[in-house]
This record gives C-alpha cells, structure tokens and sequence, in this order.
C-alpha cells in the first residue's frame, strides 16, 4: 500500500537543527579535510598569479600602496584568471562538502578521493545553480527585501536536490518551490537560529582572545588572528553545508516518506 504524504506535518526546527549539529560532528574531519586542501590550492594559486605578474607587484602590494596604472593594465587578465580560479575552487569545494554531507545522511561512506571527483564533476553545476540562485535573491532584493529572502527561502533546497535527484536548472527549481511549500516561514526560523548561533561563537571568540589578534604591530598575535579566522571560517562552512543539506533531508521526508 502506497504511503500518503501527511499535509498537517510541519518542519521541526530543532529537529532540524539537532540533524544539523550530529551532521557536523560526525563529518567534521572530512569538511576540515576538504576546506584545508581548497585554503592551500588558493594559497597556491595566488603565489602562481603573483610570481607571474613580476616581482614588481609584490612590494607595492607589501607596502599598501595601490599599483600603478600600467601595471593594472598588465596584470588584470592574470587577476581575472585568478579571480575564475578562486570561484572554482570554491565551488569545487562546496559541491564535495555537499557530498559528503549527503552520503553520511543517507547511511553511506565515502572516501576523501570520491568526494573531490565528486566536486570536479558538479563544479559546474554547482557555480552556475549558485550563480542563478544568487540573482534571483537580487531580483527579489530590487522588489523589497521580503519578497528577496522569501525566494531564497523557497529555493534553499535546489541545490542538494540538483546533485542527489540528478536534476536540470529548471528541476531542481522547481523541485524546490514544491519541498518549501507550506514551511517556508519555519525555515526561515531555522536559519535565523543558525545564524544568531554562529554570531554567538563569534562573540564568544572575541571576548576571549581580548581583541589582541587585532594588533597590526606585533607579528604573533596577528598570527593568532589569521589562525582563528581561518578556524571560525571552516566552522562556518561545515555549518553552513549540513545545514543545507539537513534541512533538504528533513524536507524530503515530509513531503516524499516513500523515498
């Protein structure tokens, strides 16, 4: 006998949040793993575009002076280059991270190699489902700011459908519009209690590092606080991809208990 959808369930926000959290912990080790190779490909990358830029551009980038005028007309294609390189990487890294997240919530392991051959293949993808996803927020933004988050609210669930439901543009839209429907506020509250949280540890990071990582004139504390960005972004990240994704999980098993 076919199982029904049942239209009274409601999205759970702190059980969503609870998936959230386990998510994180149990895969921390495999998105710290995949954000720390995507911080030392851009490290590289940059150190590349440097050296092929010419010497000249790291002093004046080293002094805080702005380059001069015939310099930027020579280096903005590698800067362009650049800039392409650092997109990509990125949503290399974000697809691969999605992966992982995915698998783990759907009872599989994977390894660190499938995840990164994973984000090659969807890295495409990913950019360009992003990239639409970002200006239809625009669009929205231009209209009033409701309506603008109240589209990225009913799209939020397009992108782990994309890669899972091996869906189109137009598809994963779609699907999405119909996994948010009738929780679109209650999202909402799932990510406003995301948010507050993360803002939270970044309060609490500051108060005990005293502010001293904001010292431009000593080398260690600057150091310190180089370290702790780095750390409170790759937090962030791991965050913000289970998240995504349990909250896609938690969507698809009110609207789709058969799958």
């Amino acid at each position: 006998m076919a199982m029904t959808v049942d239209p009274t369930e409601k999205l759970e926000i702190m059980r969503t949040i609870k998936v959230t959290l386990d998510l994180t912990r149990r895969r921390f080790g495999r998105f710290a793993a995949l954000w720390g190779l995507t911080i030392l490909a851009c490290v590289l990358l940059g150190t590349i575009l440097v050296l092929a830029a010419g010497t000249s551009l790291l002093p004046q980038i080293m002094s805080g002076h702005p380059p001069k005028a015939e310099m930027i007309l020579r280096i903005w294609p590698i800067f362009a280059l650049g800039l392409l390189g650092l997109v990509l990487l990125g949503a290399i890294e974000q697809a691969a991270g999605l992966h992982v997240a995915l698998e783990e919530i759907a009872g599989r392991q994977t390894t660190l190699e499938e995840n990164i051959r994973f984000g090659l293949r969807k890295a495409l993808p990913t950019l360009g489902l992003t990239l639409l996803l970002g200006l239809a927020y625009l669009c929205g933004l231009i209209l009033l700011i409701v309506p603008g988050i109240m589209i990225l609210i009913a799209l939020s669930a397009a992108l782990p459908a994309a890669l899972t439901e091996n869906l189109g543009i137009v598809q994963a839209f779609r699907r999405s519009r119909d996994l948010t429907r009738n929780n679109r506020w209650r999202i909402l509250g799932f990510w406003l209690v995301v948010g507050i949280s993360i803002v939270l540890v970044e309060l609490v990071l500051a108060i005990l590092t005293g502010g001293l990582t904001r010292n431009p004139d000593n080398l260690g504390t600057a150091l310190i606080g180089i370290a702790l960005s780095l750390a409170e972004s790759m937090v962030v990240s791991a965050l913000s991809i289970s998240g995504i994704v349990a909250l896609y999980a938690e969507l698809r098993r009110i609207r789709d208990p058969q799958a």
